[in-house]
């Protein structure tokens, strides 16, 4: 299987993974009641960068938050929108969508509590554009209000990749019905790039009929990873002081590798 390189010039998350995101890209677990909770318990208006589907957004309108979000994409902005339309009429009334850019945005209005939850900020592929990203959250913070995020550091993937390289025929991920009752399986190829700290997944998506593909779809996905300190860095740099970090959505101690999830305040 080879790898595409001419790729449609379009979002990430527009086509191929839009298409299959709600059956495939099921979000990790805790963090949809982490996110919830947090809107919860900070009782105020909430925005949610890179919302995606509606995924984690929905739940904290149904849990009675005001929540606004911001998408890029005009794929999943729309499937967003065909889910809160079937929403009860007081919680869809709960939530406003928006189509910007994290970079680049401005809401005319302050929130409690600013999330980007699913490793919404790894999609910021340089320190240019997290700074634009967090110019912009604080910008939309109210005075005392909150930030929370998750980012996944590989660090131990690497390290076993150095020492075990990556088998260059994509593995056997998953096979799911998709939303039109296609049989579907998923295949993935990740390598890294550690000089710009990209991820780079390539997505293999083989339409099914009985054992027979019928078809089969690319897409590529980049991610930038972050680690501690670095994170800590860009946080303090913007007046944002860290009020927890976890390495799970339970509380988890962090051990240095793989989730980190943050909770920081406007200082």
């Amino acid at each position: 299987m080879t790898i595409a390189e001419d790729l449609p010039p379009e979002h990430e998350y527009d086509g191929t993974l839009a298409r299959y995101y709600d059956a495939y890209f099921t979000g990790l677990d805790g963090e949809a009641e982490f996110y919830t909770n947090l809107a919860v318990a900070i009782s105020g208006p909430v925005l949610e960068l890179g919302c995606g589907t509606g995924r984690t957004l929905i739940p904290i309108a149904e849990a009675g938050s005001q929540i606004s979000g911001l998408e890029r994409s005009g794929s999943m902005l729309d499937r967003a929108r065909q889910r809160i339309g079937i929403l009860a009429p007081d919680v869809g009334a709960r939530v406003d969508l928006h189509s910007g850019d994290m970079r680049s945005f401005d809401l005319g209005r302050h929130f409690d509590l600013i999330t980007l939850p699913y490793r919404t900020f790894q999609h910021l592929l340089t320190v240019d554009d997290q700074h634009r990203a967090l110019d912009c959250i604080c910008r939309h913070l109210a005075p005392g209000g909150r930030v929370a995020l998750n980012v996944y550091d590989p660090l131990m993937d690497i390290s076993r990749l150095l020492t075990n390289p990556t088998d260059p025929e994509p593995a056997t991920d998953a096979e799911f019905t998709d939303g039109e009752g296609h049989r579907v399986r998923a295949r993935y190829l990740r390598g890294y790039d550690p000089a710009n700290q990209w991820m780079v997944q390539h997505f293999w998506f083989d339409q099914l009929e009985g054992k027979q593909t019928v078809e089969t779809l690319q897409a590529r996905l980049t991610l930038r990873y972050a680690f501690r300190f670095e994170m800590e860095h860009l946080l303090s740099r913007h007046g944002l002081r860290v009020v927890s970090l976890a390495g799970g959505f339970a509380g988890e101690a962090y051990e240095g590798w793989g989730e980190q999830v943050w909770v920081a305040a406007q200082t």
